[in-house]
């Protein structure tokens, strides 16, 4: 039977080269825990709590870390082949030469303070952080609370229910104006409203997520296609002080 450790107190503890497989963890203080070496394949490691832990060399393959808090953790060259990383908190770890062939990142955090494999397409991982491709990912009901999400691409993303309170966003953009100003002159009031309201969000907070907001809150779909409309037109528009022609989306009546 696996050893169970659910829960368990291990802050700061010295595990280096523990064979530690198919182990419970779910949930246990590993915080500044020396596990260089270790053998944590297949292991449960659910909302563990592993924050400035060292994870040198380790085999974390096949083990579950949703969840997990890995701030600041050190992973260099471990092996994590299809490791699941889902919604793990991974701002400021160090993963250079980690092995995340197969790994499952949906949803993981970072920062620009973590450190990738060379040549590791962490933007189009699934992971949440700077610079990611999320457009047409699911982030309903994602937590995204004080993260960092400046130039993410999140066009076509789902945000229903997203909580974003914190998150850095891309700063005012006057592009974006323009394409508010022209969705102000849509046929349906809905689509209208939308438009006033996010000029009026645009004093109080930041351009592209002012609408996100209202993208996530929206459920009617012509609004919401017209506002993911508006997103995608951010990579888009030209620069201020040209002459815009814009085509507006067509919808059926």
């Amino acid at each position: 039977m696996a050893a169970d450790a659910s829960h368990a107190d291990l802050i700061g503890a010295n595990l280096s080269r523990a064979n530690l497989r198919h182990a419970r963890l779910t949930a246990a203080r590993l915080r500044e825990a020396c596990l260089r070496e270790a053998v944590l394949s297949d292991c449960q490691l659910q909302d563990t709590d592993l924050s400035r832990a060292d994870l040198s060399h380790a085999d974390l393959s096949h083990a579950c870390l949703e969840g997990a808090n890995l701030q600041g953790a050190k992973l260099i060259g471990a092996s994590c082949q299809d490791t699941r990383f889902h919604r793990a908190d991974l701002r400021g770890a160090d993963l250079r030469r980690a092995d995340l062939n197969g790994a499952d990142l949906s949803l993981a955090r970072y920062s620009l303070q973590t450190q990738w494999p060379v040549q590791f397409e962490y933007s189009r991982s699934g992971a949440v952080g700077p610079g990611a491709d999320l457009r047409g990912t699911s982030l309903r009901n994602a937590d995204l609370r004080d993260l960092d999400l400046r130039d993410t691409h999140l066009a076509w993303a789902d945000l229903q229910g997203a909580r974003l309170d914190g998150a850095q966003l891309d700063s005012l953009d006057r592009r974006l104006q323009f394409s508010l100003i022209h969705l102000l002159t849509h046929a349906q009031p809905d689509v209208r409203g939308c438009a006033v309201t996010g000029l009026v969000q645009l004093g109080r907070a930041d351009s592209r997520g002012a609408l996100i907001l209202a993208l996530g809150r929206e459920p009617h779909p012509d609004v919401r296609q017209q506002l993911q409309w508006a997103i995608a037109q951010l990579g888009e528009l030209p620069p201020m002080g040209v002459n815009l022609r814009l085509k507006r989306p067509r919808f059926a009546e």
